[in-house]
């Protein structure tokens, strides 16, 4: 039924300038027409609004497309310092320009529901999340977005970087040829390592997760007294990690995690010096002894001093994997904090991975404790994401 406006109802006439005294008299009208007939005046107000605005020129959504890039009254990440950057991002702004360039990001990302921001303001927010383990509400009021933008930028943009790249975690042949893996074992044989056909370390880093609804046994892990994820990971001594396994579950073992893999008839074949011959992996007891991977001596009954003194000297060179591990902790707070790591609501697979990518980014940029120790320089940060 159609709201007709009574006929000796006084209407103030729309006008193109408002000033404040004719705001006060159309106040004064309103409200008295509001204590006689309080329904009367909201039927005339509904039918006053719908003449005066057609519905063609009230603001609609498209049907399809991406919406508007939002308005520069949210904090421009841009113009921020240096060293606000490197806290928040653990990249100064000359590091997320390199970092943009070589990973090759769409100029504006359209994210799930339609928004759209650049993929500086994208990656900049996806590191953040990464290096702290703040609540989405908490970076919204930081970054002044709101929290389904924040939420959608970070899955995007690390989904986005694990699709193109994370192949560079894995046995990287067109990387580590032949020539590339015996510098790798005169670098380490140069420090006083015993053994001159060492290229690499091999270890297994432990990631808390919360404890999960379903499946809780296979999830924990009985050493550390936690429910877990497990990476396998193979570190260079110019501090790159150069292999990360995908996520295992915490009770699977370092061997198994190797043997799952498929890796060692990767490096049975690859794993050689320019004259063919066969360069080993170095790792603990744990992963046993193959034709590509030796570790340390292990027996039931005691060792010899010459064993024991050969356990010793190698592990002090096998620390170089636990200070990548360290590393990468160090920067990305995010995967270093259980609770925010549950199994069904989030990839922690993917999270984990990016942060090892993004810390071996660092390191071409910003160099390594464990490069420093090995004396050898990472690589450039666009020959390390050169690779196909």
């Amino acid at each position: 039924m159609a709201h007709f406006l009574p006929r000796n109802a006084y209407t103030p006439r729309i006008i193109a300038s408002i000033t404040t005294e004719l705001i006060s008299i159309a106040a004064r009208d309103l409200s008295a027409l509001y204590k006689d007939d309080s329904e009367g005046f909201r039927l005339a107000l509904d039918e006053l609004i719908r003449r005066t605005i057609p519905s063609a020129k009230l603001p609609s959504l498209p049907p399809k497309g991406p919406l508007p890039v939002l308005g520069p009254f949210y904090l421009d990440t841009n113009q921020l310092e240096d060293r606000i950057v490197l806290e928040m991002t653990r990249f100064d702004n000359g590091g997320i320009d390199a970092l943009l360039e070589v990973l090759d990001l769409p100029t504006t990302l359209t994210l799930p529901n339609r928004s759209q921001i650049s993929a500086r303001h994208g990656l900049f927010i996806a590191l953040y999340r990464l290096a702290v383990p703040h609540r989405l509400s908490d970076i919204s009021l930081i970054l002044r977005r709101p929290v389904s933008l924040i939420s959608f930028s970070i899955n995007t943009v690390l989904s986005m970087v694990y699709k193109k790249w994370s192949h560079l975690l894995e046995f990287d042949t067109t990387r580590l040829t032949h020539t590339q893996l015996s510098v790798y074992a005169k670098a380490i044989y140069g420090k006083g390592c015993p053994a001159p056909n060492v290229w690499a370390f091999m270890d297994a880093t432990i990631i808390a997760i919360c404890r999960p609804t379903r499946n809780q046994q296979v999830a924990y892990n009985g050493y550390y007294r936690s429910h877990a994820m497990k990476f396998g990971c193979i570190t260079t001594p110019d501090g790159i990690i150069s292999h990360c396994s995908p996520a295992f579950e915490g009770r699977r073992g370092d061997g198994a995690i190797v043997s799952d893999t498929e890796l060692l008839p990767l490096l049975r074949e690859h794993a050689r010096d320019p004259k063919d011959q066969q360069l080993f992996i170095y790792g603990d007891p744990a992963y046993g002894e193959s034709d590509a991977v030796v570790s340390g001596l292990k027996r039931l009954e005691e060792l010899t001093p010459e064993e024991q003194d050969l356990n010793k000297e190698m592990s002090r060179y096998r620390q170089a994997a636990e200070w990548s591990f360290g590393k990468v902790r160090s920067l990305w707070s995010m995967i270093d904090y259980n609770r925010k790591l549950q199994v069904e609501l989030c990839p922690i697979g993917i999270y984990c991975r990016v942060a090892i990518l993004m810390t071996n980014a660092h390191t071409c940029l910003y160099g390594s404790e464990t490069s420093q120790y090995f004396n050898l320089p990472p690589l450039l940060l666009q020959k390390y994401f050169s690779a196909p």
